[in-house]
């Protein structure tokens, strides 16, 4: 018998029916041996700015989203009753002011009872009865208007075994996180262009979202698009609107999201074919060699000090600063041109949640006081996604403190100087973990879509 050939909507409903078993059961087990009978979910409601009627963009509820591709549709509810189909209480507000939701037609439609009203009123009288057997998870800054008399929000035994649920993803999130990785790199692959057609970082930064078809408020976070020393910033949040005299390098850390699952990818680049290239050279090949390293039952936080070493190879290599591998970690020379943790975990957010979670009771791992930017300490698990993210960095604030802690003299500040007009190079890359090796993600959807 031939194995069945799937289009792309048959397999993502194939795997999405899959993913809707892994949450049923994961609430299921939350509710167990509790008095709530009922989850609800809150898609999430508009907030305004103080004394204005100008709302902030609207952002979905990630614990919401992970249920539903829904990322623009306020005030819906989902209801899920162990043992019933769940119900979405769907949001389609009548108003000539704004475009009202359409009716839901996508491929998740069948997999839930769909309830539509079009006024917040409307909401109550579809939820259960007794509110007392209702938990609400929601974000914390959902106004009572919302909560309709529910007491239980978000209790933290709930959240604990969804958040260590959501460190492993299930495969339509992984085919989410893929897909959102080869929007970004249609946008990575125009950025690049236009920083060697000479483009200001304005017009990278606009070149970069209409490749990638998002607006700025569709982007998982705020593109990072820095020429010159602007690239030592490490979140530099400003572009600059007029072309740059001398470009010399260009550091890129911007996304895309897919079903609301981001993709977090930087890449650097040098104007010209000289020795700051052959240093991107190198902490690319760094880079990928952390990749190698990953193993299952591995503590992240391993992979993160051996990051530290391969950056004191680097620093000595290019004569930065003098001394050992092992004067420079200790020391914390590496600290100075790589202060920031080696990646985070990747989904519904950016920097997704339980990254401290040691099981899912809610023990709590304490974050490193050695490295305490490192916003991941967990052992490593098959289907794991976090991001794999080395830089080296000239940050004269760093490097200024140093005068305090009397390590200053293991700098060579001629090597540094020279260096400081390129800011710094990062490279990230979004990893999944397999039974044995990784999915690269990132590289993959590099590969499929070449640079021409």
């Amino acid at each position: 018998m031939r194995n069945k050939k799937y289009s792309n909507t048959e397999r993502l409903v194939d795997i999405y029916s899959s993913h809707l078993d892994v949450l049923t059961n994961e609430l299921d087990e939350a509710l167990k041996d509790t008095l709530f009978h009922h989850a609800i979910i809150s898609s999430g409601a508009i907030k305004y700015r103080r004394m204005d009627d100008n709302p902030f963009p609207f952002k979905t509820n990630p614990y919401f989203c992970r249920w539903l591709p829904l990322l623009d549709h306020q005030n819906c509810y989902l209801i899920y009753t162990p043992g019933k189909k769940p119900v979405l209480i769907y949001f389609q507000e009548i108003d000539f002011w704004y475009k009202s939701a359409e009716l839901p037609s996508s491929f998740w439609v069948n997999y839930f009872e769909i309830i539509i009203v079009n006024s917040i009123d409307e909401i109550n009288s579809h939820l259960p009865n007794n509110k007392n057997e209702c938990i609400l998870i929601t974000d914390e800054y959902l106004e009572d208007r919302y909560t309709f008399d529910i007491r239980n929000i978000n209790p933290k035994n709930v959240i604990n075994i969804i958040n260590y649920g959501r460190s492993i993803k299930t495969e339509y999130e992984i085919e989410c996180l893929r897909k959102a990785s080869r929007i970004a790199v249609k946008g990575h692959h125009t950025a690049s262009h236009k920083f060697k057609e000479g483009a200001s970082e304005f017009d990278i930064h606009m070149s970069y979202c209409k490749a990638s078809k998002h607006s700025e408020n569709e982007l998982p976070y705020k593109n990072i698009i820095a020429i010159n020393e602007n690239a030592s910033i490490l979140h530099y949040q400003h572009y600059q609107k007029q072309k740059i005299k001398n470009p010399r390098s260009f550091l890129i850390d911007a996304g895309a999201i897919y079903n609301g699952y981001a993709s977090d990818i930087s890449r650097t680049y040098a104007y010209d074919c000289n020795e700051f290239k052959s240093i991107i050279d190198g902490i690319d090949q760094m880079q990928q060699e952390i990749i190698d390293l990953i193993k299952i039952d591995m503590n992240y936080i391993e992979l993160h000090i051996k990051a530290h070493e391969k950056i004191a190879e680097i620093i000595l290599q290019i004569g930065l600063a003098n001394g050992s591998i092992e004067s420079l970690v200790k020391n914390k020379i590496t600290d100075i041109f790589f202060p920031h943790g080696l990646g985070h975990f990747l989904g519904l957010q950016v920097h997704d949640v339980g990254g401290f979670l040691e099981n899912s009771q809610g023990k709590e791992i304490n974050r490193s006081d050695r490295y305490p930017f490192l916003r991941l300490n967990r052992k490593i698990k098959e289907n794991q996604v976090f991001t794999i993210e080395p830089g080296l960095y000239v940050i004269d604030l760093l490097i200024n403190k140093a005068k305090v802690n009397g390590t200053y003299k293991m700098l060579n500040l001629k090597q540094i100087e020279w260096l400081k007009p390129y800011g710094g190079i990062r490279i990230e890359d979004n990893i999944r973990v397999l039974d044995r090796g990784i999915e690269n993600i990132t590289r993959n959807a590099f590969n499929e879509s070449p640079i021409n």
